[in-house]
């Protein structure tokens, strides 16, 4: 593990602590600035993401989404713009980082389901059971790869494309980060935007432990490839 894995591993404790002990005494203005100032924590994992730009780019536009879906919030007018642009591309993220762990190839197959889930996350953005059931999916799935590879471990079948300690950090800040998430989930509740920056740090930093388990020889993910050869299918001569 890297120095600075451990220093985002200690920052996200050392957040989640502050902000737990002390949410009740946050101002509205305070918690305001913090939900939108955690979206640092994205900073890492688009890091590891430069070498695909296409992913890079995607990412980044999510957090931006979400950076304008809060500041929205904050001044309370055109939530209803930027609302369903903040649920597709946070979970279209969610979606990417997830395909970039579990596939050693970006399965084809995979981009209809990305495109049918942005379009449905941002009709319905918002019907919680949607979201809820698109992003419910995509973590059982995660489960179930996590679960997989522990099994092939114990077993003595495991490969050495995936670390499995990395999986585990990941998994434990994804599931510590769902509580915040449902926990003064409506914009109304008075302790809404302190809580929800807790998901903001556990979601990111889940992310990038997940693209961290990916076992390579330099900090960055390697340049994704599909499954299948794209090459001299452009219309030019």
């Amino acid at each position: 593990m890297l120095k600075y894995d451990i220093a985002l591993g200690i920052s996200v404790l050392l957040y989640a602590i502050v902000i737990i002990s002390s949410y009740q005494l946050i101002s509205k203005e305070a918690q305001d600035w913090l939900v939108l100032t955690t979206h640092i924590f994205a900073i890492p994992m688009i890091l590891m993401l430069w070498n695909n730009l296409w992913i890079f780019l995607t990412v980044i536009i999510g957090v931006g989404c979400s950076i304008a879906y809060h500041t929205s919030i904050a001044f309370n007018i055109g939530q209803e713009y930027t609302g369903p642009m903040d649920i597709a591309f946070s979970t279209l993220t969610l979606i990417l980082i997830t395909i970039l762990v579990v596939f050693e190839k970006f399965p084809e197959w995979s981009l209809p389901i990305l495109l049918f889930s942005v379009l449905t996350l941002s009709i319905f953005w918002k019907n919680h059971m949607v979201p809820n059931i698109i992003g419910g999916t995509v973590i059982l799935g995660q489960f179930i790869f996590v679960g997989k590879r522990t099994y092939d471990y114990y077993n003595g079948i495991l490969d050495s494309k995936r670390s499995l300690m990395y999986l585990y950090i990941s998994f434990a800040l994804g599931i510590g980060a769902v509580f915040p998430f449902l926990i003064h989930g409506k914009h109304k509740d008075p302790y809404y935007a302190a809580i929800h920056s807790l998901w903001h740090v556990g979601a990111y930093s889940a992310m990038y432990f997940a693209l961290r388990s990916i076992q390579t020889a330099g900090y960055r993910v390697p340049r994704v490839t599909f499954d299948v050869n794209y090459e001299n299918i452009l219309g030019y001569h």
